[in-house]
């Protein structure tokens, strides 16, 4: 889930917490139960091919629940290996389970219209300052589209924004635009696309940051 120090460092004002009234889903989990119908439990096992093994709880009472958890250098038992062979199926299966977690985590949410070319993301804190700087860029003649990212890895609704827009404005309160890295890394087909609204002075974003660098690039 996306966030940001802002956050973490600064009071803000958030709507009510509902406490679940729902046990939570803790995903591929068997119990003791399950257990008796698996001829053999091994806790790498990629089983349904998503890349997301099942694993147990602590306390299990059954005599396959426990297992032990090595670093990288295990096989699909938990096993001590230092097998490349071992290695490599890892670490594909991990490409698989970000594959799978793509389809998974919160989807973006979207305020857009037809016919916009300039599409703005943001994440966590900032989505405030920039529906200000919106409001502000509408005043100029300039209409924007905008995405809020709440969770990595990026998801189709991600391509598709980018896609969909002549440019991208990519607003972080940071000094290494670290959103606009990861785009860069994972989709460079559209990086040329892709520009940084930057604050990293320390101070919580406003829309008048944002609305100025936008402007700025704009009349360019």
């Amino acid at each position: 889930v996306l966030s940001e120090l802002d956050i973490g460092m600064n009071l803000h004002v958030t709507h009510k917490f509902e406490y679940p009234s729902t046990p939570l889903d803790r995903g591929k989990v068997l119990n003791a139960e399950q257990l008796d119908k698996v001829a053999k439990f091994q806790r790498y096992k990629d089983v349904d091919q998503d890349g997301i093994p099942y694993r147990t709880l602590p306390g299990t009472v059954h005599p396959q629940a426990s297992y032990f958890t090595r670093g990288t250098g295990h096989d699909e038992s938990g096993l001590y290996s230092e097998s490349n062979e071992v290695y490599k199926a890892n670490m594909d299966r991990l490409s698989r389970k970000f594959e799978t977690a793509a389809t998974l985590v919160p989807k973006p949410r979207l305020d857009s219209a037809m016919d916009v070319r300039i599409g703005l993301i943001t994440y966590g804190s900032s989505h405030e300052a920039v529906g200000e700087a919106r409001h502000m860029l509408q005043g100029e003649g300039i209409q924007t589209n905008c995405l809020r990212l709440l969770a990595l890895p990026l998801t189709l609704e991600f391509e598709e924004f980018l896609n969909n827009h002549d440019r991208v404005y990519i607003i972080e309160q940071n000094r290494d635009a670290q959103l606009m890295s990861i785009v860069r890394s994972e989709m460079p087909q559209y990086w040329q696309k892709c520009f940084s609204v930057l604050q990293y002075d320390g101070l919580p974003l406003d829309g008048e940051h944002v609305f100025t660098q936008i402007l700025e690039a704009e009349r360019t």
